[in-house]
């Protein structure tokens, strides 16, 4: 599916919320590991609450060097 503006939009289904924390948790560890390759540091930027606990478990539990990636919690009482 493509978007008006052109953006390419990929559907992915998962069985259940530990599959798709899991999935996510991998993929943002991926991203994170090719930015760290380029630069001396890294930031994740995350909506805040309960929705992303999930994935910020699984994600805590990835080798990854995380003395120089940030995260950081963004609070939806912002927008």
């Amino acid at each position: 599916m493509t978007t008006g503006s052109g953006i390419r939009i990929r559907e992915h289904q998962f069985r259940d919320l530990d599959a798709l924390a899991a999935a996510l948790a991998a993929a943002v560890a991926a991203q994170l590991r090719a930015a760290l390759a380029k630069r001396p540091s890294a930031s994740l930027v995350v909506a805040g609450g309960t929705t992303p606990v999930p994935f910020l478990v699984r994600l805590s539990k990835t080798a990854l060097a995380w003395g120089l990636a940030g995260v950081v919690l963004l609070a939806a009482l912002l927008s």
